[in-house]
């Protein structure tokens, strides 16, 4: 049974409730979420490191009103309920629950909200030091299968992500800017024979500071690459 949305605040009038409830199973530590919003095309927030077994977290807050994706991930790829638990998930929105689950696999996401007469942001060119992560996506037949992340392996923070790509038959192609770290990023094939090559010609290529880091479309479920280096004393990794 799925739990009801919690009300804990009022928000402002520009402003709208937002509200993640999850009971994790036996290992919370392969568990992360992420909200972006979709207008701005930014995380807005983000949670993982968790390592407390069947335990719950609960986050209540007032975010801007606008188009958001709310996705959770497992890393091992069974979701969060059945052999190893109850875990379960529900993502609730202007008071009204919007996806709840718990066997999903590797990843589920969610979309709800609108934008405010304005237009997706689409960053071309970084400033400030930071750094271009580049994507480009040919799908196959099936577009739908196909999502992917990128994971700052530093702060285990997830930086970006797709998914819900319903009968598109254009390239998709996207740039995110980043601070300096070590980056995984992983496509994830949701029937399990990749973008190549028996339902069309599938492909995708990631470049990190204009230098080709990983390119590829045959591979079953998932297939994962990792670039860069981590720059604090905490956390010490060879650049690749």
């Amino acid at each position: 049974m799925s739990p009801a949305p919690t009300h804990l605040k009022e928000c402002d009038s520009a402003e709208s409730e937002f509200v993640v409830n999850i009971t994790f199973d036996s290992y919370p530590q392969e568990t992360s979420w992420v909200l972006r919003d979709n207008c701005l095309g930014n995380v807005v927030e983000s949670g993982g490191n968790y390592d407390k077994p069947d335990s719950s977290f609960m986050l209540n807050k007032c975010i801007p009103s606008s188009s958001y994706t709310f996705i959770i991930l497992d890393s091992f790829g069974d979701g969060i309920g059945g052999e190893f638990g109850q875990g379960y998930y529900s993502v609730s929105y202007e008071g009204k629950v919007r996806g709840e689950g718990a066997q999903f696999g590797f990843l589920e996401s969610v979309n709800f909200g609108k934008c405010s007469g304005g237009i997706a942001l689409k960053t071309t060119l970084c400033e400030n030091n930071m750094i271009p992560v580049e994507l480009d996506i040919i799908f196959d037949a099936y577009s739908h299968e196909t999502s992917w992340t990128l994971i700052n392996d530093c702060t285990n923070k997830i930086v970006d992500f797709g998914s819900g790509y319903v009968d598109k038959s254009d390239p998709f192609n996207v740039t995110v800017c980043v601070p300096p770290a070590k980056y995984s990023f992983t496509i994830l094939d949701s029937h399990g024979d990749g973008m190549c090559c028996k339902y069309g010609d599938g492909s995708y290529k990631v470049s990190y500071d204009g230098y080709e880091v990983a390119v590829g479309g045959e591979f079953n479920s998932t297939e994962n690459v990792s670039f860069g280096g981590c720059v604090n004393a905490d956390f010490k990794e060879e650049s690749t």
